[in-house]
């Protein structure tokens, strides 16, 4: 294994809400990245990694080249590229941002709301940007952005000054139409409020019009490496995720004086994610040397880490309904090897922090995964009560815990630390819910984050054991 796996960008995969498929987690805004090669893009909060361009600098070729502007929208020229994707700004301006982006991606809102003003102004105001929109709608995870990416586009028809206000209008009334079962009426009102014709409107939205020019540009982007959204593209070089303005600002003064765009420091990386951190302790069988209980062979190509918590229900149907069956086809045959991280949320669930108190406690007697099965087995049982500790002296005892031993581990602070010290790692790579899961295989990594069914991780871990 790769000495360092290089923290895997993390950070990036989370960053990217972006994925494919997604499922109720608790706290959790449920996505699935996608595998993804290390270096590729960056954290969230880090400056964006800028990595050989994916095209030629700054050209502008084929479908994507600018037609004459058709009008302003805010005092900014508006048109259409040759193949019919809206843009915004100067045709002829010396830097070409491609966003692949969609309506009810929440990073798409936070660069809609905090970042695209400034660089609205800053460059496509004063020629320096043309932006060109493209769609990424990831309908597996946000299923009404497919219908939101097709009433920005049936405004289009009336003209590219309506397209960019219904643009505005989605992203600024989001919490109007997101998750609600009338949302494609809502859209219909916009398009009222908007002054369009809307027997045109209505007709092209009922009928799917633009769903086929929707499918190009996910496999444009595709095609280009796009994950997960937003996504831009700056004359060729990549921009990751709802960065902060300093980071376009940074790449496009660059690019503007013709040079590429800076390129970020590598990320730390923190030891409980390196080869060597996750590897056995030879003091502590069943534990990696980082300090984290595993299951499966230390050999095994593909590494799950899961973010857990005893008391979300979420994490209960998968340990109950989906781990036996990970167990039986990946972990025992030595395909996988499993690392087990908690993130109790206090908030929600008053015992999590005693349960993993309980399972560690456990785990210093070699029994970690069998305390780990109760205490999921029988959260109905315990998680109402007022007073868990009792209960779980009792799993202790039935799974042949020596009690002093046991109680002993429960009252020493280190033992609470470690759970606490796992929350932090969660956190400072972006986790923010249960359960979440980390695939890895050599540099390459997938955030998976919800209690999906054995199918959905089936697909996966198997992408991930033929990657090469």
């Amino acid at each position: 294994m790769n000495k360092h796996l290089l923290f895997l960008w993390i950070g990036f995969w989370i960053a990217l809400t972006l994925a494919v498929i997604g499922l109720s987690g608790c706290a959790a805004t449920p996505s699935a990245a996608p595998l993804t090669p290390v270096g590729k893009a960056s954290p969230t909060s880090a400056p964006a990694a800028v990595s050989s361009p994916t095209s030629a600098p700054g050209a502008v070729k084929g479908g994507l080249k600018p037609l004459p502007p058709t009008g302003k929208v805010d005092g900014i020229p508006v048109g259409f590229t040759k193949d019919g994707h809206a843009y915004r700004g100067d045709p002829n301006a010396p830097v070409v941002m491609v966003e692949y982006s969609e309506f009810q991606c929440p990073y798409c809102r936070r660069h809609e709301h905090s970042t695209a003003p400034q660089i609205k102004e800053t460059y496509e105001r004063t020629g320096k940007v043309l932006h060109i929109f493209r769609d990424f709608p990831l309908e597996e995870l946000h299923p009404q952005s497919l219908k939101a990416a097709e009433a920005a586009r049936c405004a289009g028809e009336q003209g590219a000054e309506q397209f960019w206000r219904m643009h505005d209008l989605l992203f600024a009334n989001a919490e109007q139409w997101i998750g609600q079962p009338n949302a494609v009426d809502t859209f219909k009102s916009y398009a009222q409020e908007l002054k369009l014709d809307t027997s045109a409107f209505d007709d092209c939205l009922d009928h799917d019009r633009p769903g086929a020019a929707i499918d190009a540009d996910l496999a444009a982007g595709q095609n280009l490496g796009v994950r997960g959204t937003p996504t831009f593209i700056l004359n060729g070089y990549p921009i990751v995720g709802a960065q902060p303005f300093k980071t376009f600002q940074a790449a496009i003064d660059a690019l503007v004086k013709g040079n590429p765009p800076p390129t970020p420091e590598p990320p730390h990386i923190p030891y409980w994610a390196t080869a060597e951190g996750m590897s056995p302790d030879p003091n502590h069988p069943g534990y990696t040397k980082a300090g984290d209980a595993f299951k499966g062979d230390p050999d095994a190509k593909v590494i799950m880490i899961e973010f857990a918590d005893f008391q979300c229900p979420y994490c209960r149907v998968y340990a109950v309904e989906t781990v036996p069956r990970i167990d039986a086809t990946y972990v025992d045959t030595g395909m996988i090897r499993v690392i087990y991280k908690h993130f109790p949320i206090p908030s929600l669930h008053p015992h999590a922090l005693e349960a993993a108190i309980a399972a560690e406690c456990a785990g210093q007697q070699g029994k970690f995964w069998e305390m780990h099965d109760r205490l999921f087995a029988t959260q109905d049982a315990w998680a109402p009560q007022p007073d868990v500790e009792i209960t779980f002296s009792r799993m202790a005892q039935e799974i042949g815990l020596d009690m002093d031993a046991y109680r002993a581990c429960v009252e020493n602070p280190k033992i609470a630390d470690k759970v606490k010290r796992d929350l932090g790692d969660g956190q400072k790579v972006g986790i923010r819910g249960t359960p979440s899961f980390i695939v890895l295989k050599g540099q390459r990594g997938q955030l998976i984050r919800g209690a999906f069914p054995f199918d959905k991780f089936k697909q996966v871990l198997d992408a991930a054991l033929t990657a090469k």
